[in-house]
């Protein structure tokens, strides 16, 4: 009797990096933030809101967060419309989960798109985006 196996290398552990976007000034208009290099095809894995202060839902009057590779479209977000993901409270964290890929090396942004008479993001505001080398 013959047995043969079949030896399949394990797969490569897969690099997590963690980028935080500290936003120092309130945001009072759609703003696009460059926040770092992603070297090698990749996942979001995460998007983490954590805002100082309250900042209500509504329907009309909200902003969209969302990170995506730079001039592509949004891979993961976080909406204060009160028909999407809703309010962010004072020092909790909004989280969305992936992962959203794969996608291709480049740079990520942070897009803050303020959709009609939307209160300022508040100053202090903090993003943190976590990806996933594929």
């Amino acid at each position: 009797m013959t047995v043969t196996a079949t030896v399949r290398p394990a797969p490569k552990s897969r690099e997590e990096r963690t980028f935080d976007l500290d936003i120092v000034a309130a945001v009072a208009a759609t703003t696009t933030f460059g926040i770092g290099m992603a070297k090698g095809t990749f996942a979001v894995k995460r998007l983490e809101v954590i805002s100082p202060s309250d900042y209500a839902a509504d329907p009309a009057n909200y902003y969209t967060i969302d990170v995506r590779p730079h001039g592509g479209s949004a891979a993961l977000s976080w909406s204060t419309q009160s028909t999407a993901d809703g309010a962010l409270s004072a020092n909790v964290v909004a989280e969305k989960d992936g992962p959203v890929g794969p996608l291709a090396a480049g740079q990520l942004d942070v897009v803050c798109t303020k959709a009609a008479a939307a209160a300022n993001l508040p100053a202090q505001t903090r993003v943190r985006v976590t990806i996933v080398l594929l």
